[in-house]
């Protein structure tokens, strides 16, 4: 797999576990992306399905914050509330609903590097599935809807990572510096969940391409 190819993927441990599922190699560190993936105002501003987001309470470990979301114009405007609880170190996130239109919104991002070919490599996995009346949309709409708009998001990603390089240079200093300290650390196998060491091949194609099982993002359990 080079850097900018995604592979996507609908992964289906059970007829009633599916998860949309995104991996790519980046260009930006983990800190970067981390930076970058945890930034409510970055999210509305850069991406239009995300409409509105308040965040109501925050710590170093993670934040609750209130959303709302307009997946694509043939489906209603969602809202919930979610609890996202940050890797230590800053190399990924989970994030579960607590509150809202979902009957399951959940999530794992992982920022992981491989010192081989001194890449990162993103997995970028969701599930979703609705409640009440707004199950009738189905559960495989929202995860095909996710999987075609996955690629464009973590390119941007990137993208933004590279414009916080140019126009918040104390910014990327910051993050640059908690890399330089952590780098070492992840390729002395110190931080053995945070690495990806193995082959990352695409195959046939999105639905058939093989791919590594994510590792938690954060120190408490994945939701």
């Amino acid at each position: 797999m080079k850097r900018g190819e995604i592979v996507v993927q609908i992964v289906e441990y059970s007829k009633e576990d599916r998860m949309a599922r995104a991996i790519g190699y980046m260009k930006h560190h983990p800190v970067a992306i981390f930076d970058v993936a945890t930034d409510s105002v970055i999210a509305v501003k850069n991406f239009p399905e995300i409409t509105g987001v308040c965040i109501l309470r925050a710590d170093p470990k993670g934040k609750i914050f209130y959303m709302t979301v307009k997946p694509s114009w043939i489906l209603p405007t969602y809202e919930f509330t979610s609890i996202a609880e940050y890797a230590d170190p800053p190399t990924g996130q989970t994030f579960h609903q607590i509150k809202g239109d979902f009957e399951r919104n959940e999530g794992v991002h992982s920022y992981l590097w491989d010192p081989e070919r001194q890449q990162t490599l993103g997995v970028f996995q969701f599930a979703f599935g609705l409640k009440g009346i707004l199950s009738l949309v189905p559960e495989s709409l929202l995860l095909s809807l996710a999987k075609s708009t996955l690629p464009d998001a973590i390119r941007k990603m990137d993208e933004i990572a590279d414009g916080i390089d140019v126009n918040e240079p104390e910014r990327a200093r910051k993050n640059d510096e908690i890399w330089a300290a952590l780098k070492p650390r992840l390729e002395a196998g110190e931080l053995s969940q945070r690495v990806w060491r193995g082959p990352v091949m695409a195959t046939a194609g999105p639905s058939t391409a093989a791919a590594p099982t994510a590792p938690p993002a954060a120190s408490a359990p994945a939701p």
